[in-house]
């Protein structure tokens, strides 16, 4: 499954996926959005605004770690990609 994964070249999705949950603890938009009561204020506009700017960074990041090694962006056994596939399939 790895390789299928792999040949799909979604290592550099995983990697800025997995970095911004880390960073931030979720990936859902309505989350991050929650402390501030919706999306039209000025407190919710300026978290967007430095989420938006972390990110670009991390994604530089990213970038910049494939050119220097192609292979660092393979997928592995930790990838929640390979998990959905595998249970798509029925296996465990």
């Amino acid at each position: 499954m790895l390789s299928i994964a792999n040949h799909w070249d979604t290592g550099g999705y995983y990697r800025i996926a997995s970095r911004f949950k880390e960073h931030f603890g979720t990936t859902n938009c309505l989350d991050l959005v929650r402390p501030y009561g919706g999306y039209v204020n000025r407190d919710c506009f300026k978290s967007c605004h430095n989420i938006i700017i972390w990110t670009a960074d991390m994604a530089e990041q990213v970038i910049m770690e494939y050119e220097n090694d192609p292979d660092s962006l393979e997928i592995d056994e930790r990838n929640p990609l390979v998990v959905l596939l595998e249970l798509e399939k029925g296996r465990p």
